[in-house]
């Protein structure tokens, strides 16, 4: 089991990024080097939006599929983010939050958070 906290980067604590990030690495081996740690952008909404332009060459968008970024993104400034993982036959949002710690969500509700865009790593 995990929690949430701001900035974390893993095992047993995680932030929204982190939690992504090791998911990324461990389940869906996407190269350390396309999904750097970002440490240093905690909660800082428009550095996080930098971050996302700085590795976003590695992804393509898509429709929501499995292994695919989730991010909610307001005003080109991204939120927050999750990864798609199958959950009951279907597909859902694993991210973690400061409000809510770690939480499955389905695609509806979190598309009704805040406009969402996904993004899947080329080599998945």
């Amino acid at each position: 089991m995990t929690s949430y906290k701001q900035g974390a980067r893993g095992p047993h604590q995680f932030d929204c990024w982190g939690l992504v990030r090791d998911i990324l690495l461990n389940h869906y081996h996407v190269p350390d080097d396309h999904i750097p740690a970002f440490g240093h952008v905690p909660d800082r909404k428009e550095e996080l939006t930098k971050c996302k332009a700085q590795i976003e060459h590695y992804f393509r968008k898509v429709s929501p599929v499995e292994g695919a970024i989730a991010c909610h993104v307001r005003r080109g400034i991204l939120f927050h983010v999750g990864v798609v993982v199958p959950f009951n036959g279907g597909l859902a949002v694993l991210h973690t939050s400061n409000k809510w710690g770690p939480s499955i969500d389905s695609l509806t509700k979190f598309n009704k958070l805040n406009a969402a865009e996904y993004y899947q790593h080329d080599d998945c």
